[in-house]
């Protein structure tokens, strides 16, 4: 593995957290709330994305007392990959006009 055996907790804790946070900001904003404005929704996420990251850097990585690089390397690299990933679910939706 890259990681050491101290920090495999905290790859898979940002991984989780990545996860479900991002297919929860998926189905709330781009499936109930905004889906007919998906760039509204899109920036929403972006928002979203960046208060987790602050958030767990901030707050939850000291609390949890897991080692920060890992866990928020692994936490933006998995939104990153998903944010990339987004728009082609986007492209297979019709939009009403």
């Amino acid at each position: 593995m890259l990681v050491g055996p101290e920090s495999r907790q905290a790859v898979w804790v940002g991984v989780l957290v990545a996860l479900v946070f991002q297919l929860l900001l998926f189905v709330v904003l781009f499936v109930v709330a905004l889906a007919k404005q998906p760039m509204l929704a899109y920036g929403l996420s972006m928002l979203g994305r960046f208060f987790v990251v602050a958030s767990v850097a901030l707050f939850w990585a000291p609390w949890l007392q897991l080692p920060a690089a890992p866990l928020l390397f692994s936490l933006v690299t998995v939104f990153f990959v998903t944010t990339l990933i987004e728009p082609l679910f986007l492209l297979g939706k019709p939009t009403a006009r």
